[in-house]
């Protein structure tokens, strides 16, 4: 049993080392090499095929068959690549792999294979994709701590993609709340961008994932953002736009998910906020569900009728605020009470009260209803 086992690992590692090989050609991309698979079934097949085994599989393309013989270092790349994975702790997933994850295979324009760091599975129970601009207001902040807090009631997953502004706060804030958190890379693992992330991307491998389908020496570059951003959007429930400009990475994994057929959230913002200006154009043009708290996403996502082991709020009371404690008392005890009735019973000014409503509201703790009606929901 145990040599049996040793040589379908065996094989599966040498099957890897030509799948990564192959993919350095320049012209195969992950879905001409699994549409070459289909048919020559192992990426070793590929490699020691000559033209007339391209030819009858319909498969021949003169300068592409050439580039494939001609390369003498895609072998020798190849296994230098793993065995940086191999001293470095990185796993190396391919497509057919079980542990690829589910959703991500679902995308025509999957990657082939992952690179990946940490200690998390892929295939979590429940997973959020949170990105935005990389100039982010206190709103957008605000937003994105307030959002992982609420879930971490519902164990969710945050993915994004270590850059700054939001993707850092969806990584920070997910951490502080105990949240897994993946962040997917835009190069190889030998490099971290933005360089001062490098302490968080520490962080992120001992509370989550860093993912990327590039091999360890494909340094950042525009080309290269762009690409991971499907893997982004591919490998969630969801993706959540908090805060965007009309133009940026953000409304492209945006599109990417609906393409995709995902559900989209977007946060609305002040109209006149150039920052928020994405979000609303989302929404606006029903490209985006109008998020105003994670209590709404959690319902629109159905996850409330999942069998989910909610926290006890409780144990996460140590979190709010002691303003924010009165409210949750008071409305404990009355039930449903207007902004008025509350803003009488804990003397405070309209403005201090609404904000704090806000924010219990975001976390899921209370709902409000028409005539600015507010009620604990636990």
């Amino acid at each position: 049993m145990f040599l049996h086992t040793k040589r379908i690992k065996l094989k599966f590692q040498k099957d890897l080392i030509y799948q990564i090989a192959l993919l350095q050609v320049k012209g195969i991309g992950p879905s001409i090499l699994r549409k070459m698979l289909l048919q020559f079934e192992t990426a070793e097949n590929i490699m020691l095929a000559d033209k007339a085994d391209f030819i009858e599989k319909n498969l021949h393309h003169p300068k592409l068959y050439n580039k494939i013989k001609e390369s003498k270092t895609l072998i020798e790349h190849a296994l230098n690549e793993l065995d940086f994975c191999n001293r470095n702790n990185i796993h190396v997933i391919s497509y057919n792999d079980p542990e690829f994850p589910y959703r991500l295979k679902e995308c025509n324009d999957a990657p082939q294979i992952l690179f990946c760091k940490g200690k998390e599975s892929l295939n979590k129970k429940r997973i959020l994709s949170i990105v935005g601009t990389r100039r982010p207001s206190p709103y957008g902040q605000q937003i994105c701590k307030a959002l992982c807090e609420a879930l971490s009631y519902y164990d969710t997953t945050i993915v994004s993609g270590l850059a700054h502004g939001i993707d850092y706060n969806a990584h920070c804030f997910a951490m502080k709340n105990q949240l897994p958190t993946f962040a997917v890379l835009g190069h190889g693992h030998k490099y971290i961008y933005p360089s001062n992330h490098v302490n968080t991307a520490n962080e992120i491998m001992n509370n989550g994932l860093l993912v990327s389908e590039y091999c360890s020496m494909v340094k950042p570059s525009k080309y290269t953002f762009p690409k991971r951003n499907r893997i982004i959007a591919g490998i969630s429930d969801a993706t959540l736009i908090v805060e965007s400009p009309l133009k940026g990475g953000s409304m492209i994994t945006a599109r990417i998910a609906n393409s995709y057929n995902k559900d989209v959230f977007a946060i609305p913002g002040n109209i006149f906020s150039e920052k928020s200006a994405g979000c609303n154009h989302l929404i606006k043009n029903n490209e985006a569900h109008l998020i105003d708290s994670a209590n709404e996403l959690v319902r629109m996502m159905d996850w409330e009728k999942e069998n989910v082991v909610i926290k006890n709020k409780f144990k996460n009371f140590n979190k709010l605020t002691e303003d924010e404690m009165k409210i949750i008392s008071f409305l404990q005890k009355s039930g449903r009470s207007t902004i008025d009735e509350i803003c009488s019973e804990l003397h405070e000014t309209i403005n201090e009260l609404h904000f704090r409503l806000t924010q219990l509201e975001i976390k899921g703790i209370i709902q409000q209803h028409p005539g600015k009606i507010f009620h604990y929901i636990g």
